[in-house]
């Protein structure tokens, strides 16, 4: 029985008498597996190699056993998080009565959850290939409106990849 099925460490001393065992790295020699749990469910599973013959000791997988705890209470704790933020989220969107409205407490929401200054609502009309603000946090009196590809957000909308700023006012970043 796996790690996973079985929810329990187990220690491989010498993986290559393993029949099951599926080589990643040619000068593996021992390996120890790790299911990391949340909810009762096995989220992830740490791998340690070595490439020596039972080259982990007693002492170092009980330390990685550690981790492996450590790692399953940081995730309980971060999807208590979740949970309260999307409860919150829901409750402000509950008490609203428009499509603005929504769109503005989403906003407004998503800057208190995650305690930053500014958060965007950007909506795209794929007919005319327009992505236009509709809600923001810092509230200032013009529109905003890109067409795709244009500026950082048209880029985010053509490229359908992530982008990250420090600063957005450093031509650098």
């Amino acid at each position: 029985k796996g790690v996973a099925e079985s929810r329990k460490a187990r220690y491989f001393p010498r993986v290559r008498q393993e029949p099951s065992y599926v080589r990643l790295f040619d000068d593996d020699q021992s390996e120890f597996i790790v299911p990391v749990i949340l909810r009762n469910r096995v989220e992830t599973l740490l791998t340690v190699d070595s490439i020596e013959e039972d080259g982990l000791d007693e002492e170092t997988r009980q330390r990685i056993q550690q981790i492996a705890d450590q790692a399953s209470q940081a995730l309980e704790h971060f999807a208590i998080l979740q949970e309260k933020w999307i409860f919150d989220l829901l409750s402000d969107l509950a008490k609203t009565t428009s499509l603005g409205e929504v769109c503005q407490k989403t906003v407004d929401s998503l800057a208190r959850i995650f305690g930053v200054r500014s958060v965007s609502l950007f909506l795209y009309d794929d007919q005319t290939k327009i992505i236009r603000r509709v809600a923001q946090t810092i509230q200032d009196t013009g529109e905003l409106v890109f067409e795709v590809g244009q500026g950082l957000t048209g880029w985010v909308a053509a490229t359908r990849k992530t982008l990250r700023l420090r600063n957005y006012r450093d031509p650098e970043e």
